[in-house]
């Protein structure tokens, strides 16, 4: 069984499956870690396939719950929504604070310039790809129970975890006043993804493991 988070192995095993026939692979993510922090803005990021139900649903929830309290505080802080097919619902939203981009070339420069990368998910199973991309960029990433789901990363020292509207505000206003200690945050993630997530390793060791299985099949044989 081929799992890609140590969370659900420990689970299978837990139910009586023994850990040899069962290993955890990386999942398949862009790799971010070239990107280089530099003339950092006052840009909140949300990222994403907008028009999946999941991510539209959970940017419209910081819009109404988060934002406008930041927004008040930090005149200059603008949400910047980046992804394909945003949706109707969500284009309503669309001013001089709050950009929405649609589909991007790259996204890499905004990985680069902007304050903070936040994923309030409103719902949603398994690794999010957008969160080990996140934190491979060494943006400061905030997100919830959901988002770091089946990710062994550690509350305030690779990423910030909030669930309620209140923690965002609260983490927000830190950040926009403090950069310097976020981004020893975000560079903690970066190092924690570079450390936990080589894809080239992981493609290696299920190779190997396949070829084990293949040989004892044919011994059995």
């Amino acid at each position: 069984i081929i799992l890609n988070n140590p969370k659900d192995q420990k689970l299978i095993i837990k139910d009586g499956l023994n850990k040899k026939d069962s290993m955890v692979v990386t999942p398949y993510f862009e790799n971010m870690f070239e990107v280089e922090r530099n003339n950092i803005n006052n840009d909140i990021l949300y990222y994403g396939a907008m028009g999946r139900y999941v991510n539209d649903v959970s940017a419209r929830w910081f819009l109404d719950y988060v934002f406008p309290i930041v927004h008040k505080e930090f005149p200059t802080v603008r949400f910047v929504i980046v992804g394909s097919h945003p949706t109707d619902e969500l284009l309503k939203y669309k001013s001089e604070s709050v950009i929405i981009t649609g589909f991007v070339d790259s996204v890499k420069p905004y990985f680069e310039h902007s304050k903070c990368l936040v994923a309030p998910l409103q719902l949603g199973a398994g690794v999010k790809i957008k969160i080990l991309e996140g934190l491979s960029s060494g943006i400061p990433v905030l997100t919830n129970s959901i988002g770091i789901e089946g990710i062994p990363a550690v509350d305030n020292k690779h990423y910030f975890h909030c669930e309620t509207a209140e923690d965002y505000v609260n983490k927000l206003r830190e950040i926009l006043v403090n950069q310097t200690s976020s981004e020893v945050i975000g560079e903690q993630g970066k190092q924690f993804i570079y450390a936990n997530y080589d894809l080239e390793n992981s493609v290696d060791k299920m190779i190997c493991k396949t070829l084990e299985m293949l040989d004892e099949r044919v011994v059995l044989q």
